[in-house]
């Protein structure tokens, strides 16, 4: 069974995510360096040097590391009975439903999504639900249709 893989316009909206996490945590340590220094002067410099190397590594683990896990280990894989997830950037978890099962079927878009024409998929049974991130409108509209036509299949 071979998963279908992120595209690459998947992979520049999780950079483009990091980055922008990255920028905030970067707003956030220069408001802190501020209130730091002019409350205790310098007597607690150290912390700010701290922070700076900390926030540095963070930056690179993130930009070099999160994308290529996130590219191995998210994908699906469908057929006519169920529909399999792998997820997780740590730990690598899978989910499988059975798409008889399906009752509901939810397509959600963040703000960076729109930009990039990323978009997730949620299908909601009675066990629980399972979500395919990550996938571009082809891929969306292709796994739709699948699911939608056995769903349409065995209602008949």
């Amino acid at each position: 069974m071979k998963y279908n893989e992120i595209s690459n316009r998947a992979k520049n909206y999780i950079i483009t995510v990091i980055l922008v996490i990255y920028i905030l945590i970067n707003i956030i340590l220069f408001i802190s360096n501020i209130v730091i220094t002019s409350y205790f002067a310098s007597k607690y410099s150290y912390i700010i040097y701290f922070l700076v190397i900390l926030n540095t590594l963070v930056g690179i683990f993130s930009i070099i590391f999160i994308p290529k896990q996130i590219e191995k280990n998210y994908g699906y894989y469908t057929d006519l009975t169920r529909l399999e997830a792998r997820y997780g950037i740590f730990f690598v978890n899978k989910k499988i439903v059975l798409l008889k099962n399906v009752y509901k079927i939810l397509i959600s878009k963040k703000i960076i999504g729109r930009i990039f024409g990323i978009s997730s998929l949620t299908l909601s049974t009675s066990a629980g639900d399972i979500k395919v991130s990550l996938l571009n409108e082809r891929e969306l509209e292709k796994l739709y249709n699948k699911i939608s036509n056995v769903l349409n299949s065995e209602e008949l």
